[in-house]
């Protein structure tokens, strides 16, 4: 397999995302990407944060919650119990 390099270079997102486009880029083919950070670019505090940080971080839609709601995980524990029962 032949590959042909393409340098770009973009900014992080929020949501630490980054966006790839160049015309020389064909719908559909396979690619590989690889990233490369300044070295003097700020340290990685990733180690750092707290689990609120993560979470907020996180793209929209994205959140690792099972339940949208405290009211929704309350009826979901409710109805286990009730289950319990039977």
């Amino acid at each position: 397999m032949h590959m042909q390099a393409i340098k770009l270079h973009t900014r992080v997102l929020p949501g630490n995302r980054i966006n790839v486009f160049s015309p020389d880029l064909r719908e559909g083919a396979d690619v590989e990407v690889v990233v490369m950070m300044d070295a003097s670019s700020e340290p990685d505090r990733s180690q750092n944060r707290s689990m609120r940080a993560i979470l907020r971080a996180l793209p929209p839609g994205r959140s690792p919650r099972l339940f949208a709601t405290w009211d929704d995980y309350d009826q979901f524990l409710r109805q286990e119990k009730e289950s319990w029962d039977r």
